[in-house]
């Protein structure tokens, strides 16, 4: 057997030879919306002798809404064409091919303002292009999004501040023409992305780096560049209330990137089944009715990212479906989805799921734990079986090469892992010699990873 050095980049793959009693409610926060008929087509158009053109231009408007998204109806792209789609209020942009466009589930990301242009691309060498608009999804004005009194906020005063976590992101999930909600992603030391069971739609989108809203708390989108589709098929979930409510999920490249969330955002939280900190920070996009705020602003804050940490309360375990966190940090609707974050940590226990805090040390907020068999499971194999965890920056001290307790070696993923199955690394430089005598399936779904002395 020979040692070999390893450089393994961007999601490379190597095949080598050799509650206590407490009142809880679920919190996706709704997102007023509806839908409209709107037709808009192309024409069929054919690409010229070698020149790229724009063969169709129009400007959809749906005055005074503060977003939109197309819902699209028969399109053929064929090879190389394709559509821009361009917010008339921020520049915004995104490119559609055939490819992004089945990923997208035949709609586009959503849109700032009341106006976008749309441009057909016709490629030289393809014939037969066109696009049918069949509906708009219209974005209304928010207000009196806060419920006065909700159990949600531990104590009188919401304690919440906002912050710039790159690994966690606002979900969004359609239910139906006139209805959607937000919640809260996150992006997983396995690649995997995670949100509450309860958040799980039809049509959903991972959205990163969201800016403030509207004065009115009125809800401004992410980018184009940093709004990715959610694969229907990745998705899965159980919606069976506190202690079995979660979400694993994958998603598709950015259609203007070409990336994906861990190559953008460079960020990830790792998980944990054996850490029970004091404290307990939860971060995530929920609803805030501040007419003050820390800006001078109003509602700037809403379904924006914020954070809060406090006492954890304790971990209960009633069955292999029913195991969940209490701690008493202050949350609002749309913080589902989160992660349990233990404290000072990059670590995470769980899923934050349901609110039922309230004033004067009454009850506490709750959230799905990785105790949960079948959501540890789903984590697990989320890149497949006969898989094995390498994770030197982990803090476990008892390791077993599962993803909550990874090996700290390369040389001991390789002995553990199985004929022809897979080792994951997360990312990092791993001097360390090593032989390889079968075959396996190499990953580094989150960065970039450096193997062998060098």
């Amino acid at each position: 057997m020979n040692k070999i050095n390893m450089h393994v980049i961007w999601g490379l793959i190597l095949w080598l030879t050799f509650l206590a009693a407490v009142t809880c409610f679920a919190q996706p926060a709704s997102m007023p919306c509806h839908t409209e008929v709107h037709i808009v087509n192309s024409g069929v158009q054919d690409g010229q002798m070698e020149k790229h053109v724009v063969a169709f231009r129009e400007v959809i408007r749906v005055p005074q809404a503060p977003w939109l998204r197309l819902n699209f109806g028969k399109c053929n792209l064929g090879q190389e064409s394709y559509l821009l789609i361009t917010s008339l209020e921020d520049g915004a942009w995104q490119r559609l091919n055939s490819i992004s466009l089945i990923q997208w589930q035949s709609a586009s990301a959503f849109f700032n303002g009341d106006a976008l242009e749309v441009e057909l691309h016709v490629a030289s060498g393809d014939k037969g292009i066109f696009f049918e608009v069949r509906e708009i999804m219209v974005g209304e004005h928010e207000s009196n999004n806060w419920i006065e009194g909700s159990k949600d906020i531990c104590d009188i005063i919401d304690d919440r501040v906002p912050s710039e976590d790159d690994a966690i992101g606002r979900f969004i999930w359609i239910v139906g023409a006139d209805s959607a909600s937000k919640c809260t992603g996150w992006i997983t030391s396995s690649g995997a992305y995670l949100t509450a069971g309860h958040c799980a739609g039809m049509i959903d989108v991972l959205e990163f780096n969201i800016p403030p809203s509207d004065s009115n708390g009125t809800t401004n989108f992410a980018h184009p560049h940093d709004q990715y589709a959610v694969i229907p098929g990745s998705i899965d979930f159980h919606d069976n209330g506190l202690g079995d409510d979660w979400t694993v999920f994958n998603v598709s490249p950015n259609s203007n990137t070409g990336l994906l969330p861990p190559q953008v955002q460079g960020a990830f939280y790792r998980m944990s089944r054996d850490s029970n900190p004091g404290n307990i920070r939860i971060t995530g996009y929920g609803v805030d009715d501040d007419p003050l705020g820390t800006t001078g602003g109003y509602n700037l804050f809403n379904r924006t990212q914020q954070t809060h940490a406090g006492p954890n309360e304790g971990e209960t375990v009633d069955g292999p479906a029913d195991s969940y966190w209490e701690y008493r940090v202050d949350t609002m609707t749309g913080n589902s989805g989160g992660p349990v974050i233990s404290f000072g940590s990059t670590l995470t226990l769980g899923i934050h799921t349901h609110g039922g805090c309230g004033p004067a040390g009454f009850g506490a907020n709750a959230g799905t734990s990785f105790e949960n068999d079948s959501l540890e499971a789903a984590i697990q194999t989320f890149p497949g079986d006969s898989v094995v965890y390498v994770d030197k920056g982990h803090t476990v001290i008892q390791e077993d090469g599962t993803v909550f307790r990874p090996w700290d070696t390369v040389a001991e993923g390789v002995i553990d892992v199985l004929e022809g199955g897979k080792l994951s690394i997360v990312k990092g430089s791993y001097d360390e010699p090593m032989e390889i005598n079968k075959a396996m399936t190499i990953v580094a779904p989150v960065g970039a990873v450096t193997i062998g002395e060098w």
